[in-house]
């Protein structure tokens, strides 16, 4: 007897499942098919024979053996409840003990792309390449990714590479012609023939797509098998059948029929919705339920069709926008399922329209935050859909600052590039050869194994220069690292380093394995206790701490399947393997049990659903995203072939349209009670068509502006701003209630809530000191020019406060008038040799890749311009120390360049930022005035005039690679007065209590914007 409550037709299809050899449940969205299928199997339990149930993915098999057991107490041995993948893979595993082989392995997509790109190295001079792909092509990594998508469509299709390339003949397709021979070098490469056959000598590997076909092979060849040991089954259920891919027909057709068509084997039970498929990209074909009901080898399984009549989520609202959007999708080969009758339960739908992208994404985190202050509602009740995972980071940060609980969004980049990863490959490296530079040592000194804060790290550095001067070291971070200085606070970090360093240098001398070797080095560390109290803490590091356990996690992952497969992997090939990897392995943070809002696409909602589901960026563009699936080798078109061939073209070539709407319409279908849809709709971007299928003008809020954010900082700032903002013009009594409300916030909860008690309130605060903060006694030409400016920047600067890119900046500048200075008239084979030897340490600053390569880009372009520069005027005075005593400090500072003119010197100063001054700015320029007047005062020879000379950008009317240069005419009389005028209002504005902030083009690029009382984002500090 089942155990679970069934309506009439849930009821029917049940009995008549159990009575058939096949059985399609056929089903729209809502209608209990998952509830039919447990039932069944609760039934088929209690007979106590086997079944093997399989689920869409991971976590909907997990749901579903929860619930079995639950139901059950324990479930029988003889009951599996697994992906197609995990139960082929299981076919696998008993084919291998019966053979007496070793576990086969399954191989990642890393592992598969190193594979291929070994291949092409290899053989790829030997294919007959369309003439358009030529070496450089053929390098990158988006050819091996489309090689990849090929060669995956093609196996699971069942092709091998002859048959590709019978493919490409017929259809005049070249290049899959030329495909087809690297795919059979690449099945050759996994012995795939060997690993599976009697007495076979091959190591047995398998990737994802050939998985399936193996299995079903190897079910069709009783006579490969031990007497009695091939696996067979009494039942088998399929949840979800209209996303399985031919391979997964293949093996259903295999376990169904002991000999080839007699259907003497498994009973079959499969539920399906074709409107719902959404597993297309993976290989997935919504036709196949239909299929299942004919007799074509492969796919017919000779299967009845019972239909469910009612749906048993949401209610009216919802059922009707489903209905709206099924009635648009073609009919993949079942369609009796389609408008069952609604659910009974209360229901909502919302569809919502933003200005702007950040609009839609903060209107987002209001509406969670809202239902769950004001309905109680989980977060882990709520999911956010997205045709893809693009913008999940985003969504993700754009919640979690509005202080909303969501799970981590899955990341898209290899694990080499994870901070916490690099390092420890580094100290691999180190441990294994020794040979790191001193800046790959000193950069580990900032990595998440140290933690050294960029200020720290500077002062470091100027420490490890002197100690490299005072004791003549080439080498000074090595040698430093040698001996560390006993006593010395500042060697700190490196007496740190030098630990981690020793422990993994031991594990390697040892011969330890590539396990062992991470173990030690992370094991040294001492990192793993408190970033698991941060990790469990859910306070602001936790995100961080837990980002760094889930890269080491999955870099300890990589190390056991290496050393799996070979005990005596060493952390040298370890390190090959990781530098090897161009693409992600699969996170485990998504199929841990931190709580929060869900960012799914449709196929990640696969066997979920939600109390509130938020449907966004439903534009134009991007749902539906109309644009041609194929890419380079027209994976999608041998799919649509193929499709049409086991439809005897009945279905023609695949609707775009269709994949669209069926995605859409399942993730509609994922709410239980409430659902909103969002959108962009704006001059720029359009709200999606799809929006407009399914409601009317008059159902559309359009929100054009922020409201009340939900999250305790919003109300704890909306309250100050009704007590002490009169733009707002607030009455006395909400004053007062205002007062009150903000009053007993720290009453409601234990938590410190920051921003509520008034002596945190920074701009009613009394200054702590009236008297005139001290002023320096000794300013650059520079400093006056940027107090000019905006004294609160310079102070801010000055005191410390920078982000990253100033801090490059700085770097950048140095080293170009470094080799300016060195190589004053601009040698040019002295100073390329020189700048090669500063780039490896200046280039650690920069992640590896793209980042880093726009950099060398940059430099390389400013050190051509310098060279031309400084080549087309020789013989100039540089770094010439310039000082002048007015009545309030000292003027001093160098001077780039003083170059002789048949007029008089000229002062020139090199500039290497973004700024890009006009005429006019220059003619006013406030740092060239003051070296031109205090060169006069002090050498008593008037100048020619001054320039700057922008290395970053060409001079269109000159020769290629010469800088752009701004030009300043003489100081005349009225000029000095001014030069004058301007240090001693330099000397008012720096001798007050007041710091003035002030705005101009510089603020554009200013990196204390976010504490400047000009900007809404600064005004805290005003």
């Amino acid at each position: 007897m089942g155990k679970f409550e069934l309506d009439a037709s849930q009821a029917r299809a049940v009995a008549h499942a159990l009575e058939n050899n096949a059985t399609i449940i056929e089903g729209a969205s809502g209608t209990g098919k998952t509830a039919v299928l447990l039932d069944a199997a609760s039934q088929i339990i209690e007979r106590g024979e086997s079944l093997v149930l399989l689920a869409a993915g991971r976590k909907a098999a997990d749901d579903l053996r929860t619930q079995l057991t639950l139901n059950h107490g324990k479930l029988p041995a003889n009951v599996q409840v697994r992906t197609a993948q995990a139960w082929a893979f299981s076919i696998l595993q008993t084919y291998a003990a019966d053979r007496g082989r070793h576990t086969p392995e399954l191989i990642t997509g890393p592992t598969q792309d190193s594979i291929i790109t070994e291949l092409l190295t290899v053989v790829g001079q030997g294919i007959a390449w369309p003439s358009e792909l030529d070496e450089d092509v053929m390098r990158l990594p988006g050819f091996r990714a489309e090689l990849r998508d090929l060669l995956t469509r093609s196996a699971e299709l069942g092709l091998s590479g002859e048959d590709l390339q019978a493919l490409g003949r017929e259809q005049g397709e070249q290049i899959w012609v030329a495909a087809g021979q690297p795919m059979d070098q690449y099945e050759n490469s996994l012995a795939l023939e060997d690993a599976t056959a009697p007495g076979g000598t091959g190591a047995d590997r398998f990737d994802h797509a050939r998985l399936v076909h193996q299995a079903a092979r190897l079910l069709t060849s009783p006579e490969a098998w031990g007497s009695g040991s091939m696996p067979t089954y009494q039942w088998v259920l399929i949840d979800d059948y209209q996303n399985a891919t031919l391979a997964t027909a293949a093996l259903l057709s295999a376990v169904h029929d002991i000999q080839p068509g007699d259907r003497n084997g498994a009973r079959l039970i499969l539920t399906a919705d074709p409107d719902t498929a959404v597993e297309g990209f993976r290989g997935g074909i919504a036709h196949l339920p239909g299929l299942a009901r004919g007799s074509k080898p492969g796919t017919g399984l000779g299967a009845g069709v019972v239909t469910l009549k009612e749906r048993h989520r949401g209610g009216e609202k919802l059922s009707e926008l489903q209905n709206r959007l099924v009635d648009r999708i073609s009919v993949a080969g079942l369609a009796s399922h389609r408008r069952p009758k609604p659910g009974t339960q209360a229901d909502s739908l919302k569809v919502l329209t933003f200005p702007g992208t950040d609009q839609e994404y903060s209107g987002i985190a209001r509406l969670i935050r809202r239902a769950h202050v004001r309905d109680n509602l989980a977060c882990d009740d709520v999911a956010i859909i997205t045709r893809s995972r693009g913008t999940h980071i985003e969504i993700e940060r754009v919640l979690r600052d509005a202080g909303v609980r969501v799970r981590p969004a899955a990341r898209n980049e290899p694990l080499r590039f994870t901070p916490i990863v690099r390092a420890l490959m580094d100290v691999m490296k180190e441990g294994v050869s020794g040979d790191l530079t001193d800046a790959e040592l000193l950069a580990l000194i900032s990595s998440p194994l140290i933690g050294l804060d960029p200020a720290r790290k500077r002062q470091l550095s100027h420490r490890i220069t002197v100690w490299g001067e005072e004791n003549e070291s080439s080498s000074p971070v090595r040698d430093i690292l040698a001996n560390v200085p006993e006593g010395a606070e500042w060697a700190g970090p490196l007496k740190k380093l030098d630990e981690i360093l020793e422990a993994t240098r031991d594990a390697v001398t040892s011969n330890k394995n590539a396990e062992e070797v991470l173990w030690a080095a992370w094991q040294a560390t001492d990192l793993a206790d408190g970033l698991r109290e941060q990790a469990l803490s859910n306070g602001t590091t936790s995100r961080a701490a837990n980002a760094i356990l889930d890269a080491v996690m999955q870099l300890f992952r990589i190390a056991q399947r290496l050393v799996d497969r070979d005990a005596r992997t060493s952390a040298a090939q370890l390190l090959d393997e990781l530098e090897s990897q161009d693409i992600a392995e699969d996170s485990i943070a998504r199929t841990g049990k931190e709580s929060g809002v869900h960012l799914l696409t449709p196929a990640m909602a696969l066997g979920q659903e939600f109390e509130l589901v938020i449907v966004a960026d439903l534009n134009d563009g991007t749902w539906p995203n109309m644009k041609v699936r194929d890419g380079l080798f027209g994976a999608g078109r041998i799919a649509e072939l193929y499709l049409d061939r086991l439809t005897d073209g009945v279905s023609g070539l695949r609707s775009v349209v269709d994949d669209e709407l069926r995605m859409l319409a399942f993730s509609v279908a994922r709410s239980k009670r409430d659902l909103v849809l969002t959108a962009v709709d704006s001059e720029e971007t359009s709200r999606s068509r799809f929006i407009d299928l399914v409601v009317d003008e008059e159902n559309i809020e359009h929100v054009e502006s922020s409201k009340l954010s939900m999250s305790i900082p919003g109300v704890v700032g909306r309250l100050r701003s009704a007590l002490t903002d009169p733009a707002l013009a607030i009455n006395d009594v909400d004053r007062e209630l205002a007062a009150d409300i903000l009053a007993s916030l720290p009453t409601w909860t234990e938590r410190h809530l920051a921003g509520v008690a008034t002596s945190e309130w920074i701009p009613s605060l009394e200054p702590s000191d009236m008297r005139p903060w001290e002023s320096t006694k000794r300013i650059s030409p520079s400093n006056a020019e940027a107090i000019m400016q905006c004294t609160l920047k310079w102070f801010a600067q000055r005191i410390g406060l920078s982000n990253m890119e100033a801090t490059q900046n700085f770097d950048r500048g140095n080293i170009i008038h470094e080799l300016a200075e060195t190589y004053p008239d601009g040698d040019s084979t002295q100073i390329w040799n020189a700048f090669e030897e500063k780039w490896p340490e200046y280039s650690v600053a920069f992640t590896e890749g793209y980042e880093r390569e726009l950099e060398r880009n940059d430099m390389v372009t400013m050190v051509e311009a310098l060279i031309a520069y400084l080549s087309a005027h020789p013989g100039a005075d540089v770094e010439k120390q310039l000082t002048y005593q007015t009545d309030h400090f000292t003027v001093s500072g160098r001077v780039d360049r003083v170059e002789p003119t048949p007029d008089g010197p000229i002062i020139a100063d090199l500039k290497t930022g973004k700024t890009k001054p006009s005429d006019k700015d220059t003619k006013e320029n406030a740092q060239l005035r003051i070296y031109q007047w205090m060169y006069e005062k002090e050498t008593g020879v008037p100048t020619a005039g001054a320039k700057l000379v922008l290395v970053r950008y060409q001079d269109g009317r000159k020769k290629t690679g010469y800088p752009l240069l701004r030009n300043q005419k003489p100081l005349e009389e009225s000029d000095e007065q001014a030069v004058e005028e301007m240090l001693k209002e330099v000397a008012t504005k720096m001798g007050g209590i007041d710091i003035t902030a002030q705005s101009g083009d510089w603020c554009a690029y200013c990196p204390i914007k976010t504490a400047c009382p000009i900007f809404p984002e600064g005004a805290l500090f005003s």
